[in-house]
């Protein structure tokens, strides 16, 4: 159909209610309006020699009047004569801007994605969903992370050579890295900090004694660059472009700056009569002190228990009438049926008459925002020490426990095991059935050398 195209003739043209059809204007050869069920749009129509006829289009009606799409018509018809491919051009202009408009998404994706972003990324997709599920204690340390490349001042510490001990240096300020884009962290940065944090004193001295931190650098670091790795190969196949990234914290491994930590073997040497009986009687002694943390510590020691085991005990894990403790959702998600020695459960019963009635928690402690002892207690073996006692930690106190238990010939180590509440990864677990009487009397002979121990140097000291 072809009419010269006016506003009065397109307004009155109706929709096409199936397919399309096309008006091709009378005044302007090769110009036309396409009419669709929706909308209304200008085209150019142009055979060129020996080729195909090419259709352009200009614009829909509304966004153009008749007037400027003849104009445009006009100039595209031109164009098509002298040669020039304009659906061509379209496409390269077209190209040009998706990939102008990918490169702004894909940079403010990029910055988007900053260290603290990774690193709850990583918390919540990797170790929180893994199939082997972390302790809470690893998810607890994961959060130093966030204080570790935060902004800080750091008290560092330099080692006096002719005193052959650390005394305090200079105050180092270092920014936070948390809202930095993680592209932008470069090797060299994470080594300079790195160096500072290992001879940074640590917020709590262990054993009282003035020395760089150890640990906790190490650890957090270490995240971080398993973050990276769990990050990487999962960026490079989501994306079209495959971006290729280094992990910069790679750099420690060049430097060697991964430090093993020791296995630790410090124990309270129960075959050494002054030793053990010194942190003994030191223990009740500042049961005068605190009796809460001493019935506690000694307990912990009876039970071989870990802290984040018997922190948060509750009355409903205990059985008085059948003498045991259930030890819930353990290290290694498993339950734990533990009997109570002699000494263990006059520790509880003497708890259970001190305690507030219908409080819920063992180790009643009221001066603990969590109404429990705290798990961190640092202060109280550093009291007992000041006592006269060795140093130790809540988890040499198991040590301990577990150093007794192998002495004594008759014990089996599956058995030991079981008591330390360590999983069984072998072909035989199914085939262990756990005893409770003799269970209760591993526990209560380990209680009687200690007893014995404690014994013995009282006896010297009389």
């Amino acid at each position: 159909m072809t009419e010269k195209l006016t506003k009065a003739l397109i307004d009155s043209t109706p929709f096409s209610t199936t397919g399309q059809y096309t008006l091709m204007d009378s005044q302007t050869p090769g110009f036309g309006l396409r009419v669709g069920a929706q909308s209304k749009t200008f085209i150019v129509v142009k055979r060129l020699p020996h080729k195909a006829p090419q259709r352009v289009t200009l614009g829909k009606y509304g966004a153009l009047t008749v007037d400027t799409a003849r104009k445009l018509a006009i100039e595209a018809l031109a164009k098509l004569s002298g040669g020039t491919d304009i659906n061509a051009q379209k496409k390269v202009i077209k190209a040009e801007q998706n990939a102008l408009e990918e490169e702004k998404r894909t940079e403010q994706e990029q910055s988007e994605q900053t260290l603290s972003w990774l690193l709850k990324e990583y918390k919540d997709n990797q170790l929180i969903k893994s199939k082997d599920k972390v302790s809470q204690s690893t998810l607890s340390s994961f959060e130093y992370c966030f204080q570790m490349f935060d902004k800080r001042k750091c008290q560092t510490l330099k080692y006096n050579e002719k005193k052959k001990c650390w005394e305090e240096a200079q105050i180092v300020e270092l920014n936070s890295w948390l809202e930095r884009p993680l592209r932008s962290i470069e090797p060299k940065e994470i080594l300079a900090r790195f160096e500072t944090m290992e001879i940074t004193k640590p917020q709590k001295l262990l054993g009282g004694k003035l020395a760089p931190m150890v640990r906790t650098h190490q650890l957090t670091f270490k995240f971080a660059q398993c973050a990276y790795e769990w990050f990487i190969p999962r960026n490079y196949h989501s994306t079209d472009k495959q971006e290729i990234l280094e992990n910069p914290f790679k750099i420690l491994n060049v430097f060697k700056k991964w430090k093993k930590t020791g296995v630790r073997t410090r124990i309270v040497n129960y075959q050494d009569k002054d030793e053990f009986g010194k942190w003994w009687c030191a223990l009740q002694k500042y049961r005068s002190t605190n009796e809460v943390a001493t019935d506690y510590i000694e307990f912990s020691l009876l039970q071989a228990g870990r802290s984040i085991e018997l922190v948060p005990l509750k009355w409903e894990q205990v059985d008085m009438k059948r003498g045991v403790v259930v030890y819930e959702k353990t290290k290694n998600g498993l339950d734990y049926v533990v009997p109570l020695s002699q000494r263990a459960k006059e520790i509880l019963e003497r708890r259970m008459k001190a305690n507030p009635k219908g409080n819920s928690w063992v180790w009643h402690y009221p001066s603990s925002a969590t109404g429990h002892v705290p798990k961190d207690m640092k202060h109280h073996f550093q009291q007992i020490a000041e006592l006269g006692a060795k140093y130790v930690s809540s988890h040499d106190l198991k040590r301990t426990w577990a150093s007794a238990a192998n002495s004594i010939a008759d014990i089996k180590e599956r058995e030991i095991n079981y008591l330390l509440k360590h999983k069984e990864n072998d072909v035989n677990k199914h085939y262990f059935v756990k005893n409770e009487t003799v269970l209760r009397s591993i526990l209560q002979r380990v209680e009687n050398v200690f007893l014995e121990r404690a014994k013995e140097f009282k006896e010297t000291q009389k």
